[in-house]
Order: structure tokens, then sequence, then C-alpha cells
């Protein structure tokens, strides 16, 4: 083969390279066209798909938020204001207790108005929960966490009464009050036999009790007047109707005849504490309202509380409520 046929065929070689090149360039490019476009039409989907999403997460967040503000708000109301109530009747029963002089000693109102008073105070927020826990099935509270947590607050508060067993195996105290012959033991030794909290079925009845239905279905917690007329004929031998059980925890009360009932209220007054705190600031966190513990503490020493018995109260409510909300709120 001459050199000129060689030449030629370089030549036709070197374009049939150039040719394959071109076909390759242009049939990748069109392929990569391809799967830009492909991809840009995911993206696309995708980003609809996304903003769908967000748009249903918005609208039922809206919903959610103005069936809270509906159904939960105004009882939200009433129960802080009867927290308050609640606060100062602890209080009430502490100064009491400690009273040490006839002039002391009169200061605060005897008879059926006393006996019906504090068990209609110390009832009350359990019944404004009682409503609030029939208004949630409207109501999402994860829309707002300032009211979940206050949620959580509560229900571990007003339950704190049907806890006395737990009461008082936390703070070690010898408690059989359902032994055969306590009626003539409770007289004796009220500390260990006589009934210092509720069965929760008795419990649910005597907060029931402070429920009234209206004809429109909806339900209101009875003035303290309407109370007192229902408590007014129970007599002192009546433990067992839901208002007789209520009467009976509470009457001829003192801190020292009564230790698993007084460690009941201060382990409760330490979370309506923090419901109050949790209320006021709109806070949703947890930490933030453990903190407020110290306030805790002093309120507990205005009470007349030993510094002993206020570090175990501070160590049962850790323990035993605050793990409880921390498990289910999930805020460390």
């Amino acid at each position: 083969m001459s050199e000129d046929d060689l030449k030629i065929l370089g030549a036709i070689a070197a374009a049939v390279a150039a040719v394959i090149v071109a076909v390759l360039s242009a049939a990748l490019g069109f392929l990569s066209t391809r799967a830009n476009q492909r991809d840009l039409e995911q993206l696309k989907a995708r980003l609809t798909e996304d903003k769908g999403e967000s748009d249903a997460r918005r609208v039922y967040t809206y919903e959610a938020l103005k069936r809270l503000y509906a159904q939960y708000e105004p009882i939200r109301f009433h129960l802080v204001e009867s927290v308050e109530a609640a606060q100062r009747t602890i209080s009430d029963l502490a100064e009491l207790a400690s009273a040490k002089t006839p002039e002391s000693e009169g200061m605060h109102p005897q008879g059926n108005y006393f006996r019906a008073a504090r068990v209609y105070h110390l009832l009350a927020p359990a019944a404004y929960f009682k409503i609030m826990q029939s208004r949630l099935t409207l109501v999402d509270l994860g829309a707002s966490k300032p009211s979940y947590l206050q949620y959580l607050l509560a229900k571990e508060a007003c339950a704190m009464l049907a806890y006395d067993r737990e009461i008082a195996s936390s703070y070690k105290l010898v408690y059989t009050p359902y032994v055969p012959g306590w009626r003539e033991l409770r007289q004796d030794n009220p500390a260990r036999y006589r009934r210092q909290g509720f069965a929760f079925g008795r419990y649910d009845n005597a907060v029931c009790s402070l429920v009234a239905r209206l004809e429109d279905g909806t339900q209101r917690v009875l003035s303290f007047g309407d109370f007192e007329t229902l408590a007014k004929d129970i007599e002192k031998t009546d433990y067992s109707s839901p208002i007789g059980a209520a009467l009976d925890l509470f009457d001829d009360f003192r801190p020292d005849s009564r230790p698993v009932l007084w460690r009941s209220l201060l382990v409760q007054s330490c979370l309506y504490q923090l419901l109050l705190y949790a209320a006021r600031s709109g806070s949703s966190s947890l930490k933030d309202v453990v903190d407020q513990m110290p306030h805790v503490e002093a309120r507990l020493a205005a009470l007349g509380v030993s510094p002993e018995l206020i570090q175990q109260t501070i160590e049962v409510v850790k323990a035993g409520p605050i793990a409880t909300i921390r498990a289910s709120h999930g805020d460390a």
C-alpha cells in the first residue's frame, strides 16, 4: 500500500472518529437533557407535594387552635382561679393547725360552713379538670405546647388525693385504713387507721358531685352555695356517699393526726404552684417550670413545714408526678 493510500485511510479514519465523537456527544447530550428534565419534573412534583402537606398542616393547626381557644381556654381560666382558691385553703389548714392561742384559733370560721368550704375548694380544681377532659375530644392539645404542659400538670395535681397509698409508701409511713375494725381503730390512732385519701371510684364520684349538667348538654361546676346546700345534711357517720366520703376525709383534720393526707396536700400544693407559673408565664418548657422549685420550697416554708419535710416533698414531687409528666411531655 502506497503512502498516498495510507494518507487517504488516515483521513477516512479521522473523519469516522469525528463522526463517532459527534454522534456520541449528541447522544449523551440528549440523554443528559432528558435526565435533567426528569429530575426537574421530579423536583417540581416533590415541591408541589411538600407545599400541599405544608398547607394541610397549616390549615389543621389553625383549626386545632380555634377549637382549643373555644373549648379549652374558657375552662382553663376557671381552673386557674380554683387552683388559687385551693392554695389558700391549704394555707388555712396549715395556719389552723399551728394556732396556739385562743385569739388565733378564733380567726378561722368553724362549723358546717368551714366543713363544706374546705372540701369545695379542694375538689373544685378536679371538677374543672373533669369538664376540661370532656371537652378535649374536640381539641388537639398538640397544637399548643404550653396548654399541653398545663394539662399534664393539672392532671397530676388533681389526682393526688387518690394517691394516699403511694404517698404513704414514698414517705415511709405506716398506713392501714382498710383493716377489720377500722371504725374503732381510727378513733385511737387516726394517723394509721383513718382513711386519708379516696379510692379512685369514690374520688370520681365526689368530683362529679360538684359538676352539674345543664339542659343544653353543657357542664358547669356548682357554686359554693349549691354545694353547701347538698352538704349541710350529711352526717359525720356517712363515710360512703360521694359528698359524705369527701367531708369525712377532712373532718377534724390536723397534719399530725393525718400525716398521709397532709403530705398529699403538700405535694398537690407544689404541683399547683408549678401549674400557676406555667399558666401565667405561658412556658412550654418543663425544665423552665421545674426550675421554679426554689419558689415552691419557699411556699412550703411559709406554711410552717419543716426543712426535712420540705426536702422529702420536693424529692417525691420530682420522682413521681414530674417524672410522669416528663415521660409524656418529653422535655428534659
